[in-house]
């Protein structure tokens, strides 16, 4: 037993220098997401552009800045991604786009909810609408994780008096031990180490006004400006992303599991709250 104990020891040092490059380097914001969450609201909040911005979670972003809202934009984006570069320079009128990373439908209707919570009503919604918020197989947590409490509000009010979401999976503050000891996630770590790009994630969003220089910015209005490596990339580039995605099939195509009906009536409730409301709705597909 005892040889088993030292044996075991003897792997401390190489997880710690595992955890300890993870937790310094950290690519994906996996341990320094609320204080990058913190830095993008106050720089956006005090009229600058946020740049330097990669992972992070952006839907407690969206989440305090409505909260802090004191007047509807007349605009509001809802949806992925796909539609995260709406911004107001694209819409008549003033704008916040409120979408995030992977939003399901189920994400939507909770943003929208903060919405309605705040009695702040925009004229008009632009739903950006992603071909998995009806799929039966799309089961992302995150909206439960960070925004489980509108979801739950909503889906009450407007689909099942009875719903309630899982206490266990409403934990805005959880820690990733997985992401701690990941081997994968060293490996990436590592590489930023070696080739100098770690000091990126080290730094944080800053303050920025020139769109060309993007590293990744969450603007005033809450769209977002890819890195200009990635937008502005050459066309070999191009065409070896564009055959990966053919090669490998679109996930959220091969991995599709059809028509969900309970997605389906959430997007139906959801379309009749906001007409109901007088707001005008306006469905764009991504």
């Amino acid at each position: 037993m005892k040889k088993v104990l030292l044996s075991l020891l003897g792997f401390v040092p190489l997880f710690a220098i595992i955890a300890g490059v993870n937790v310094y380097v950290d690519p994906a914001n996996l341990f320094r997401a609320d204080i990058m969450v913190e830095s993008v609201y106050d720089i956006t909040s005090s009229g600058k552009n946020a740049n330097n911005v990669s992972d992070y979670r952006d839907r407690l972003f969206v989440e305090k800045r409505i909260l802090d809202m004191t007047a509807a934009p007349e605009n509001v984006v809802l949806g992925s991604s796909h539609g995260a570069q709406i911004d107001s320079a694209i819409l008549d009128g003033e704008t916040f786009n409120s979408c995030v990373t992977g939003a399901t439908i189920e994400d939507v209707a909770a943003i929208y909810e903060i919405y309605k919570s705040t009695g702040l009503l925009p004229k008009r919604y632009i739903l950006s609408v992603d071909t998995w918020f009806f799929d039966e197989n799309k089961n992302d947590n995150r909206c439960e994780l960070y925004l489980g409490e509108y979801y739950e509000r909503f889906v009450k009010e407007n689909v099942d008096e009875s719903f309630s979401v899982n206490p266990s999976s409403k934990n805005k503050d959880h820690f990733d031990f997985e992401g701690l000891f990941s081997l994968s996630y060293f490996q990436t770590s590592a590489y930023h180490i070696l080739d100098g790009s770690y000091v990126k994630f080290r730094t944080g969003a800053v303050p920025a006004d020139d769109n060309s220089l993007s590293l990744g910015m969450v603007k005033v209005d809450g769209s977002y400006v890819y890195p200009v490596s990635y937008s502005c990339a050459d066309t070999d580039t191009v065409n070896l992303r564009a055959m990966t995605a053919r090669d490998g099939v679109v996930t959220s195509l091969r991995d599709s599991g059809g028509m969900s009906i309970g997605k389906r009536e959430l997007f139906e409730a959801l379309v009749r709250s906001i007409i109901s409301d007088g707001s005008e709705l306006v469905i764009i597909e991504s």
